[in-house]
């Protein structure tokens, strides 16, 4: 129980992004069609924040489902790696376990107990107490949210720009290299260019084309 309890103190900075990031996700999902229980439940079975938000724009604009499914693959495809990294630390966890457990990484959950949490017999109960509270705090978040934009006005929030704004800033947070500002201009303009051409397709076929331009680059 002290375990899981640590694991909950050690969420406080997650909850508090989560809560208003929330808040942005189930105001924007009302605003785009969405009822209060569909933005709610999409919270609890999907729980993936920046797929959430890129889901409910292409929706929203009659994007078709395959669209949808690629682009949220490919902007999950990190959790496979996070997810193995994870689980070495898991030990003889039952399986069923850790298919709970799994639903609980993100990218903040991850990077704390892989950077902060001690690797002992106790990792995974304080890892359940992170990611149980930033799991619920990201879903009362979305009901507030949700509940909210379905009762009031929300004009003049401009929450349309939560998504573009949080991929700015992790763009940023990439460019302390030439060659990262390289690849995302190479997908920028590419974005631009094919748009026309493959529509909400080119979301995920243009960074795959510039990360793979990125790859060749970087072993030439």
């Amino acid at each position: 129980m002290e375990a899981f309890k640590k694991g909950l103190r050690a969420s406080i900075p997650i909850v508090m992004g989560y809560i208003p990031l929330g808040f942005a996700f189930g105001a924007l999902a009302v605003l785009s069609g969405f009822k209060v229980w569909e933005a709610s439940a999409m919270s609890l079975i999907v729980y993936a924040g920046a797929s959430q938000f890129i889901a409910v724009e292409m929706i929203s604009k009659g994007a078709d489902f395959i669209s949808i499914t690629l682009v949220t693959f490919f902007v999950n495809l990190r959790h496979l790696l996070m997810s193995a990294s994870i689980s070495r630390y898991l030990g003889r966890t039952e399986r069923i376990k850790k298919i709970f457990l799994s639903h609980l990484i993100t990218d903040e959950t991850f990077s704390l107990s892989s950077t902060v949490f001690p690797k002992d017999d106790d990792f995974k109960t304080r890892f359940f107490g992170c990611g149980a509270s930033a799991y619920f705090s990201w879903f009362l978040g979305t009901l507030f949210g949700a509940f909210t934009a379905s009762n009031f006005s929300l004009e003049g929030l401009a929450l349309e720009f939560a998504l573009p704004s949080m991929f700015s800033a992790l763009l940023v947070w990439q460019f302390s290299e030439r060659k990262n500002i390289g690849i995302a201009l190479i997908a920028g303009i590419l974005t631009i260019l094919m748009f026309p051409y493959t529509s909400y397709a080119t979301l995920f076929l243009a960074p795959l084309i510039a990360s793979s331009l990125g790859v060749i680059l970087w072993r030439g």
